[in-house]
Formats: structure tokens, C-alpha cells, sequence
């Protein structure tokens, strides 16, 4: 639905829903790609078939998300990617909430 390749893409205030396709093909809703940074603040995230948001060798900050309704996986961060997120929310989702894969992937966080 959203693939992020650029540096310092930045999206805001977007309700961002991944529905079903074809039978069979799994998709996540939004994807960083390797060498792409991206910074979202009050997104809402889900998918009908895959994770909701996949971090693959990029980097993601998260400000007041929120990650819910997933097929897999809320959050998934693989092959060295990383992702922050403050005063976000990751629930409601078919596998785990959070998900940390590969050498040198981070996933961190804060609350006020």
C-alpha cells in the first residue's frame, strides 16, 4: 500500500487500511525499504493480509500511531532495520504485536 525507498519521507494525520487482494497474496501495509527513512506521526496502520508496518534495512520513527486490525504481525523490524516509537499503540493483531528479526535490527520506545 505505502513503500518508503526515500530519505526522510515524512507522513502525517492518514488512516492507511491494506485490503485483500487476490486469494493467496499477502501484503503489508506499509513497507521501509533499505535505505529509506520515513517519520509518521498520528497514522493509523492495518492489514488486512500481512503485518501492518515492516521495516526491511531502513528506519522508522513513530509518533502517537497506532497499529491494529493485522493479519500477522503489528510491527516488523528485519535486516538491520530500526524503528522508534513514542506513545504508540500496537494491538488487535493476528501474531505479535512487535517483532525483531536479523543482526543489528532495534526496536525502541518512550513514554512520557
Amino acid at each position: 500500500m505505502l513503500e518508503c525507498t526515500a530519505k526522510e519521507c515524512s507522513v502525517e494525520g492518514i488512516t492507511l487500511k491494506q485490503i485483500a487482494g487476490k486469494k493467496g497474496q499477502e501484503s503489508d501495509g506499509v513497507e521501509v525499504c533499505q535505505g529509506g527513512s520515513c517519520s509518521m506521526r498520528l497514522v493509523s496502520m492495518s492489514s488486512e493480509t500481512g503485518s501492518g508496518l515492516c521495516v526491511s534495512g531502513g528506519s522508522c520513527k513513530l509518533d502517537s500511531c497506532r497499529i491494529h486490525s493485522c493479519a500477522k504481525h503489528g510491527l516488523v523490524v528485519k535486516e538491520g532495520g530500526s524503528a522508534t516509537a513514542k506513545e504508540t499503540a500496537v494491538s488487535g493483531n493476528g501474531a505479535a504485536g512487535v517483532v525483531s528479526r536479523g543482526k543489528g535490527s532495534k526496536v525502541g520506545g518512550n513514554r512520557p
